[in-house]
């Protein structure tokens, strides 16, 4: 079972996510508020293993790292992601509509969860 949960973030514009499967999950773009995604985890029962930026001007995301080492292997799809979207965002917005843009990112979130299905921690 996989899930993802759409954080609101009022005023900003702005959403996060938190994707994950039964023990583990990640944050997307975590609100400033970190302890909303602390708390959204919580109400899941599950451990956020990593966080994932597409826009990392002004970051928590250190403020929601543990200091335990996370594995690239599954860091890499989330940096190689926010890369190419920050690099390919602004031309894919002008040719592609917004109703596309959020169904293309629905799809690619319950992937990503799918991919937390493979848990590391025992």
């Amino acid at each position: 079972m996989f899930f993802v949960d759409t954080i609101e973030i009022p005023g900003l514009g702005n959403r996060s996510h938190l994707a994950g499967g039964t023990r583990s999950a990640v944050v997307v773009d975590p609100p400033r508020d970190i302890d909303r995604a602390i708390a959204a985890a919580a109400v899941r029962g599950v451990r956020v293993l990593a966080v994932a930026e597409t826009h990392v001007q002004c970051s928590p995301a250190a403020r929601l790292a543990t200091p335990t080492a996370l594995g690239w292997a599954l860091i890499a799809p989330f940096t190689a992601t926010a890369v190419l979207g920050a690099w390919d965002g602004k031309r894919l917005a002008g040719k592609v509509s917004t109703e596309s843009l959020q169904r293309i990112f629905g799809a690619v979130l319950p992937a990503v969860a799918a991919f937390m299905l493979v848990d590391p921690v025992a």
